[in-house]
């Protein structure tokens, strides 16, 4: 059990993640499957709490801002989004951020791609929907290719 325990602990941490505790958590002779779904709630559970905590955070910023501010706003920050703005922002939504998601594992990891998505401005529920999805790939490609790149070097799992 204290196994499992410390795969999630791994998981759940910044840059070390699912990349570097999948195969040596599979190499140590732990099953591929439990493994598998320990890390992928490790890295995931996170990157909720990331994207949920930023809201928060983001609301107790700009009331802090506004109570510090002498009123004196720029009429730029007033005016609604332009055109332009909306169209880009669709793009970031559509391209943007899958791209980001899908290599996030192996860039940035994951926790700081959540980050850049959400000062990006894209919304959470399509943040969680790519994180989500990213990690669900990259946790089978990283189960499957160490389980079955270790039984073709020789190490079997009997």
């Amino acid at each position: 059990m204290w196994e499992y325990f410390l795969i999630f602990l791994l998981s759940a941490t910044p840059w070390i993640e699912i990349l570097f505790v999948i195969p040596p958590a599979i190499a140590a002779g732990l099953p591929p499957i439990p493994v598998a779904i320990v890390s992928f709630l490790g890295n995931l559970i996170p990157i909720i709490g990331i994207v949920y905590f930023y809201e928060q955070f983001k609301k107790w910023w700009d009331a802090r801002r506004n109570k510090t501010e002498n009123n004196d706003r720029h009429p730029i920050e007033d005016e609604p989004d332009s055109r332009r703005k909306k169209l880009g922002r669709k793009i970031w939504d559509k391209y943007g951020l899958p791209g980001l998601a899908l290599l996030a594992p192996v860039v940035t990891g994951v926790h700081l791609a959540a980050v850049v998505a959400l000062f990006s401005g894209s919304h959470r529920a399509v943040i969680i929907f790519w994180m989500f999805w990213s990690l669900i790939l990259w946790t089978v490609i990283l189960t499957a290719g160490t389980y079955y790149g270790l039984d073709f070097i020789g190490l079997t799992f009997d």
